[in-house]
Protein backbone atom coordinates (compact mmCIF):
# COMPACT_ATOMS: atom_id res chain seq x y z
CA UNK A 1 0.00 0.00 0.00
CA UNK A 2 2.66 2.60 0.78
CA UNK A 3 4.98 1.84 -2.16
CA UNK A 4 1.82 2.54 -3.95
CA UNK A 5 1.17 5.50 -2.52
CA UNK A 6 4.76 6.45 -3.19
CA UNK A 7 4.27 6.26 -6.54
CA UNK A 8 0.91 8.56 -6.91
CA UNK A 9 2.66 10.90 -4.34
CA UNK A 10 5.54 11.15 -7.18
CA UNK A 11 3.01 11.53 -10.11
CA UNK A 12 1.74 14.43 -8.05
CA UNK A 13 5.19 16.02 -7.31
CA UNK A 14 6.12 15.83 -10.99
CA UNK A 15 2.80 18.12 -12.01
CA UNK A 16 3.79 20.36 -8.58
CA UNK A 17 7.73 20.60 -9.48
CA UNK A 18 6.37 21.79 -13.18
CA UNK A 19 3.61 24.00 -13.07
CA UNK A 20 3.90 25.21 -9.13
CA UNK A 21 1.00 23.23 -7.76
CA UNK A 22 -0.67 20.07 -8.38
CA UNK A 23 0.85 17.37 -5.80
CA UNK A 24 -2.47 17.55 -3.16
CA UNK A 25 -5.28 17.53 -5.99
CA UNK A 26 -3.71 14.44 -7.61
CA UNK A 27 -2.32 12.79 -4.62
CA UNK A 28 -5.67 13.34 -2.37
CA UNK A 29 -8.26 11.46 -3.88
CA UNK A 30 -6.49 8.09 -4.78
CA UNK A 31 -4.63 8.09 -1.43
CA UNK A 32 -7.80 8.42 0.42
CA UNK A 33 -9.12 5.16 -1.90
CA UNK A 34 -6.04 3.73 -0.75
CA UNK A 35 -6.13 4.52 3.44
CA UNK A 36 -8.33 7.70 4.12
CA UNK A 37 -5.30 8.40 7.33
CA UNK A 38 -2.96 9.40 4.56
CA UNK A 39 -4.70 12.55 3.76
CA UNK A 40 -4.29 15.41 5.14
CA UNK A 41 -1.41 14.72 7.71
CA UNK A 42 1.22 12.55 5.88
CA UNK A 43 0.36 14.61 2.48
CA UNK A 44 1.29 17.91 4.42
CA UNK A 45 4.12 16.20 5.39
CA UNK A 46 5.15 15.17 1.75
CA UNK A 47 3.86 18.44 0.57
CA UNK A 48 6.39 20.95 3.08
CA UNK A 49 9.45 18.98 1.73
CA UNK A 50 8.47 19.44 -1.83
CA UNK A 51 7.47 23.09 -1.87
CA UNK A 52 11.35 23.33 0.48
CA UNK A 53 13.18 21.70 -2.64
CA UNK A 54 11.00 23.44 -5.21
CA UNK A 55 11.66 26.95 -3.49
CA UNK A 56 15.29 26.07 -3.36
CA UNK A 57 15.40 25.56 -6.58
CA UNK A 58 13.19 28.67 -7.84
CA UNK A 59 14.71 31.70 -4.89
CA UNK A 60 15.73 33.79 -7.11
CA UNK A 61 12.24 34.36 -9.13
CA UNK A 62 10.03 34.23 -5.49
CA UNK A 63 7.98 37.63 -5.12
CA UNK A 64 8.37 37.48 -1.72
CA UNK A 65 5.83 40.79 -1.35
CA UNK A 66 3.15 38.83 -2.78
CA UNK A 67 4.02 35.50 -1.06
CA UNK A 68 3.66 37.82 2.89
CA UNK A 69 0.47 39.33 1.45
CA UNK A 70 -1.14 35.60 0.78
CA UNK A 71 -0.18 34.53 4.00
CA UNK A 72 -1.88 37.11 5.95
CA UNK A 73 -5.30 35.59 4.93
CA UNK A 74 -3.72 32.00 4.77
CA UNK A 75 -3.28 32.33 8.56
CA UNK A 76 -7.11 32.87 9.32
CA UNK A 77 -7.91 30.32 6.58
CA UNK A 78 -6.21 27.87 8.45
CA UNK A 79 -7.49 28.12 12.20
CA UNK A 80 -11.11 28.29 9.90
CA UNK A 81 -10.39 25.06 8.50
CA UNK A 82 -8.92 23.59 11.81
CA UNK A 83 -12.70 24.75 13.14
CA UNK A 84 -14.32 23.17 10.48
CA UNK A 85 -12.07 19.69 11.07
CA UNK A 86 -12.66 19.57 14.81
CA UNK A 87 -16.71 21.21 15.26
CA UNK A 88 -18.24 21.63 11.68
CA UNK A 89 -19.37 19.83 9.03
CA UNK A 90 -16.93 21.23 6.28
CA UNK A 91 -18.43 19.45 2.99
CA UNK A 92 -20.64 22.66 2.43
CA UNK A 93 -18.07 24.60 2.73
CA UNK A 94 -15.41 22.57 0.46
CA UNK A 95 -18.05 22.53 -2.00
CA UNK A 96 -18.87 26.42 -2.42
CA UNK A 97 -15.13 27.54 -2.57
CA UNK A 98 -14.49 24.35 -5.22
CA UNK A 99 -17.51 26.43 -6.97
CA UNK A 100 -15.74 29.77 -6.58
CA UNK A 101 -12.55 28.32 -7.99
CA UNK A 102 -14.80 27.16 -11.20
CA UNK A 103 -15.97 30.05 -11.61
CA UNK A 104 -13.01 32.02 -11.72
CA UNK A 105 -11.29 29.69 -13.91
CA UNK A 106 -14.32 30.20 -16.59
CA UNK A 107 -13.55 34.39 -16.04
CA UNK A 108 -10.21 34.25 -16.59
CA UNK A 109 -10.21 31.48 -18.79
CA UNK A 110 -12.83 34.52 -20.80
CA UNK A 111 -9.85 36.71 -20.75
CA UNK A 112 -10.24 38.53 -17.69
CA UNK A 113 -7.07 39.13 -15.13
CA UNK A 114 -7.13 38.45 -11.75
CA UNK A 115 -4.26 41.20 -10.46
CA UNK A 116 -2.40 39.87 -7.22
CA UNK A 117 -3.48 43.13 -5.65
CA UNK A 118 -3.03 43.07 -1.56
CA UNK A 119 -6.59 42.66 -0.87
CA UNK A 120 -7.19 39.88 -3.44
CA UNK A 121 -4.11 38.42 -2.32
CA UNK A 122 -5.25 38.69 1.25
CA UNK A 123 -8.93 37.31 0.08
CA UNK A 124 -7.33 34.18 -1.75
CA UNK A 125 -5.32 33.57 1.16
CA UNK A 126 -7.94 32.58 3.32
CA UNK A 127 -9.77 30.25 0.81
CA UNK A 128 -6.42 28.66 0.66
CA UNK A 129 -6.37 28.28 3.71
CA UNK A 130 -9.92 26.20 4.41
CA UNK A 131 -9.76 24.68 1.38
CA UNK A 132 -6.02 22.92 2.43
CA UNK A 133 -6.33 22.52 5.71
CA UNK A 134 -9.86 20.99 5.47
CA UNK A 135 -9.11 18.55 1.70
CA UNK A 136 -5.00 19.41 1.39
CA UNK A 137 -6.28 20.89 -1.81
CA UNK A 138 -4.95 24.65 -1.36
CA UNK A 139 -3.02 25.43 -4.35
CA UNK A 140 -5.88 26.74 -6.92
CA UNK A 141 -7.14 29.74 -5.10
CA UNK A 142 -3.34 31.39 -5.00
CA UNK A 143 -2.38 30.11 -8.33
CA UNK A 144 -5.06 31.36 -10.47
CA UNK A 145 -4.03 35.13 -9.51
CA UNK A 146 -0.43 34.58 -10.54
CA UNK A 147 -1.30 32.57 -13.65
CA UNK A 148 -0.49 35.22 -15.86
CA UNK A 149 3.36 35.43 -14.08
CA UNK A 150 6.27 33.12 -16.22
CA UNK A 151 7.26 29.91 -15.12
CA UNK A 152 9.94 30.40 -12.71
CA UNK A 153 7.98 33.44 -10.65
CA UNK A 154 5.06 31.36 -11.07
CA UNK A 155 6.70 28.53 -8.96
CA UNK A 156 8.97 30.10 -7.02
CA UNK A 157 6.03 32.43 -5.52
CA UNK A 158 3.89 29.39 -4.70
CA UNK A 159 6.57 27.62 -3.36
CA UNK A 160 7.30 30.26 -1.13
CA UNK A 161 3.93 31.01 -0.11
CA UNK A 162 3.06 27.10 0.24
CA UNK A 163 6.14 26.47 2.64
CA UNK A 164 4.67 28.71 5.23
CA UNK A 165 0.69 27.66 4.45
CA UNK A 166 1.71 23.46 4.93
CA UNK A 167 3.20 24.41 7.87
CA UNK A 168 0.08 26.33 9.33
CA UNK A 169 -2.11 23.58 8.26
CA UNK A 170 0.05 20.44 9.64
CA UNK A 171 0.78 22.28 13.02
CA UNK A 172 -3.16 22.55 12.46
CA UNK A 173 -4.07 19.47 11.60
CA UNK A 174 -1.83 17.89 14.76
CA UNK A 175 -3.26 20.51 17.18
CA UNK A 176 -7.03 19.24 16.33
CA UNK A 177 -5.74 15.04 16.65
CA UNK A 178 -5.95 14.52 13.41
CA UNK A 179 -2.11 13.20 13.11
CA UNK A 180 -0.44 10.50 15.02
CA UNK A 181 2.38 8.47 15.21
CA UNK A 182 1.55 5.93 12.89
CA UNK A 183 0.71 8.82 10.36
CA UNK A 184 4.50 10.12 10.39
CA UNK A 185 5.81 6.46 9.72
CA UNK A 186 3.67 6.83 7.00
CA UNK A 187 4.58 10.39 5.76
CA UNK A 188 8.15 9.24 5.59
CA UNK A 189 7.05 6.36 3.79
CA UNK A 190 6.01 9.28 1.02
CA UNK A 191 9.06 11.12 1.27
CA UNK A 192 10.95 9.20 -1.74
CA UNK A 193 8.21 9.56 -3.98
CA UNK A 194 8.68 13.52 -3.36
CA UNK A 195 12.21 13.66 -4.54
CA UNK A 196 11.83 11.20 -7.32
CA UNK A 197 8.54 13.67 -8.51
CA UNK A 198 10.76 16.52 -8.01
CA UNK A 199 13.90 15.64 -9.84
CA UNK A 200 12.12 14.77 -13.15
CA UNK A 201 9.88 18.41 -13.11
CA UNK A 202 13.22 19.67 -13.50
CA UNK A 203 13.01 19.14 -17.36
CA UNK A 204 9.07 19.50 -17.89
CA UNK A 205 9.12 22.86 -16.02
CA UNK A 206 11.65 23.97 -18.80
CA UNK A 207 8.92 22.68 -21.89
CA UNK A 208 5.92 24.69 -20.15
CA UNK A 209 8.11 27.68 -19.61
CA UNK A 210 7.57 28.15 -23.37
CA UNK A 211 4.28 29.35 -23.12
CA UNK A 212 2.12 26.40 -21.63
CA UNK A 213 2.27 27.47 -18.03
CA UNK A 214 -0.97 29.67 -18.16
CA UNK A 215 -3.38 26.91 -19.79
CA UNK A 216 -1.66 24.05 -17.59
CA UNK A 217 -2.71 26.39 -14.74
CA UNK A 218 -6.02 26.98 -15.25
CA UNK A 219 -6.53 23.63 -16.70
CA UNK A 220 -5.13 21.82 -12.96
CA UNK A 221 -6.92 24.45 -10.88
CA UNK A 222 -10.39 23.47 -12.98
CA UNK A 223 -9.53 20.04 -12.15
CA UNK A 224 -8.35 20.92 -8.10
CA UNK A 225 -11.81 22.49 -8.18
CA UNK A 226 -13.78 19.36 -9.65
CA UNK A 227 -11.71 16.80 -7.20
CA UNK A 228 -12.64 18.94 -4.27
CA UNK A 229 -16.65 18.55 -4.85
CA UNK A 230 -16.36 15.29 -5.60
CA UNK A 231 -14.73 14.19 -2.60
CA UNK A 232 -17.24 16.17 -0.88
CA UNK A 233 -20.20 14.03 -2.52
CA UNK A 234 -18.89 10.93 -3.06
Amino acid sequence: MLLLACGIVAVGALLQGSVGFGMALVSAPFLLLLEPKLVPGPLLCAALLLTSLVAAREHRHMDKFKVLWALGGRLPGTVLGAVALAMIEPRAMSIFLAAVILIAVAMSGSGLRIEPRRLTLVLVGIVSGIMGTTSSIGGPPVAMVFQHSGGPTLRGTLAGYFVCSATMSLIAVVAVGHFDRQQLTWAAALLPGVVVGFSLSARTAKVLDKGYTRPAVLATSAVGAVAVILRQVL
